[in-house]
């Protein structure tokens, strides 16, 4: 009887601490999703005028290592170009990327995000849109910064320390049933 009321207890306790985690989980995420992008440390934004040539353009991408350059006129945003853009745009065609300009290949009027925005607007706008990089503004549509899905995902990793770290290096997986041909 003593050892039904220890596998008991042992059973309330693993129930307990599941419990526990999840509680912990489900906040954790709530508070992650509602933060301000004020939250993050935000690079300066890549920033080229309009009217400038795609060489200048891919020199930039290649000195900064970077996958987002906004374009400008007077200060306020115009466009964005991406590593993307560039590769599926500009890259093999035969183009002179010396007379060529930025203004012909760039995604015009691009979505944006304000720095009082939460991370669960800009998920979604990653995701509704397909983007990997939104360009953050001021009030005066001003480019201060550009949010990138690698942010969000450290942020994320940086929230889930504990579960990230103890990922088993290769996730069990489950064996082929007999009827899967094997």
């Amino acid at each position: 009887m003593d050892l039904f009321d220890a596998n008991n207890i042992d059973d309330e306790m693993r129930i307990m601490s599941e419990n526990a985690r999840q509680e912990k989980s489900d906040l954790t995420e709530s508070i992650i999703l509602d933060n301000a992008l004020s939250s993050f440390e935000l690079a300066k934004p890549n920033l080229v005028d309009l009217g400038t040539p795609l060489i200048k353009v891919i020199e930039l991408f290649q000195n900064k290592s970077i996958g987002a350059i906004i374009v400008v006129k007077e200060g306020k945003i115009r466009g964005i170009i991406t590593e993307r853009d560039v590769l599926l745009k500009i890259t093999g065609k035969g183009l002179d990327l010396e007379k060529e300009i930025v203004d012909d290949y760039l995604t015009p009027d691009p979505e944006t995000l304000r720095l009082s925005d939460t991370v669960a607007a800009a998920i979604n706008k990653m995701y509704v849109g397909g983007f990997r990089n939104v360009p953050i503004t001021d009030k005066d549509q001003r480019p201060i910064g550009v949010i990138t899905a690698r942010d969000i995902l450290a942020q994320i990793a940086n929230h889930f320390p504990e579960e990230i770290i103890n990922i088993p290096i290769h996730p069990q997986r489950l064996a082929p049933s007999r009827t899967e041909g094997g």
